[in-house]
This record gives C-alpha cells, structure tokens and sequence, in this order.
C-alpha cells in the first residue's frame, strides 16, 4: 500500500504541467495520472448500479 502511494507521488511530481507546457488541465492539475484516478473513482461508482450480467458482458467486450 506505501509503495503504492510513493508511485502515485513520484509520477504526479514526474508530470507536474511546466511553465513551458503549451496545454495545461485545470480540472487534473497533475496530468493523465490525476485524470485516470478521477475516471477510475467515477467508474467505480457506476458500476455499483450495474447488474452483474452487464458488468460481465462488457468485460467479455474488453477481452475480445
């Protein structure tokens, strides 16, 4: 779990946006890894009110 943690730090430190960066994200101040944590929470969140028939079907999508 603690290693974990110092990788998400270390990769947030690692695509903090530069003065130079010709794109920014405000909503995702930290790049792709703050973007991909914040769909991940929203994903999750989701598939709560899936039903387990479609969860599997759209895992079966994935893998195909």
């Amino acid at each position: 779990m603690e290693i974990e943690r110092l990788i998400i730090i270390f990769l947030c430190d690692i695509m903090k946006p530069k003065k130079y960066d010709l794109v920014s994200f405000r909503m995702y101040p930290y790049g792709i890894i703050s973007e991909i944590h914040g769909f991940s929470k929203g994903a999750i969140l989701s598939a709560n009110t899936l039903k387990i028939e479609t969860v599997f079907l759209i895992v079966l999508w994935l893998l195909v």
